[in-house]
């Protein structure tokens, strides 16, 4: 059995955070390129900047058992709603921030959110690999963890016998992902040991997701168009 660890691994940053990034950059441009911007004007949106980024950061907690356990607390990077749709910005997103103990990646990206309430994820093998398509991820829940015993970082996914629900609350505020038999990829030990048993399998786990928004960015529909446009022009065929 694996436990998660204490290593710092870096994930990526969050579209979230990116856009608060890009609107304190505008804001600041805007006051430097004005007649009248001053120190103390470009000093206030540095400082509302920072506190518009502390107040989005929120807080969330991991509970796994099975052949891998895990019970961390984690920081919430951002949150954002943007319409139902396979669109990039699209949907429901959450990302837990870089720096937490053992966790390399923890998202949640649900496409078809449109409202609070229970989903339930399709986990047969069309269904997976539609969504990885459309994508990048093959599940709503996107989860990689490592521990002391962990050879290489270990990425969770749904199989065919597998359940996840995620239930949305507070207007997308609060959420919770029930787990049930999530696997891990077959890594070296796992082919050895069904070596004389049979087909091998991964590090089966369950448990929970919970978290809490400190802040909901909620997407308008001409971002999201321009944002899709700008990606149909770079990858006609994404």
């Amino acid at each position: 059995m694996n436990t998660l660890d204490s290593r710092k691994n870096p994930t990526a940053r969050s579209t979230a955070s990116a856009l608060r990034a890009a609107a304190l950059i505008s804001a600041l441009t805007l006051l430097a390129c004005s007649p009248r911007a001053s120190d103390s004007k470009v000093a206030e949106a540095e400082r509302h900047g920072s506190e518009n980024s502390e107040s989005a950061m929120g807080s969330g907690h991991l509970h796994l058992t099975g052949d891998f356990t895990a019970d961390a607390d984690f920081v919430v990077d951002g949150c954002q709603i943007g319409k139902p749709g396979d669109g990039l910005l699209d949907g429901y997103h959450m990302n837990a921030a870089e720096g937490v103990k053992g966790i390399i990646l923890l998202a949640v990206v649900q496409k078809d959110y449109a409202k609070d309430g229970a989903y339930t994820a399709d986990t047969s093998g069309a269904a997976q690999v539609k969504a990885g398509m459309s994508t990048g991820s093959f599940s709503p829940l996107s989860l990689m963890l490592t521990g002391e015993d962990a050879t290489a970082p270990l990425a969770f996914m749904l199989t065919p016998g597998a359940s996840l629900v995620i239930t949305y609350s507070d207007n997308g505020a609060k959420g919770e992902a029930k787990i049930v038999d999530m696997e891990s990829q077959v890594g070296m030990a796992e082919m050895i040991a069904a070596r004389d048993k049979g087909k091998p399998h991964g590090k089966k786990v369950s448990g929970s997701v919970t978290w809490s928004c400190g802040h909901v960015d909620r997407l308008n529909g001409e971002m999201n168009k321009a944002v899709d446009g700008m990606m149909n022009k770079l990858m006609p065929n994404h």
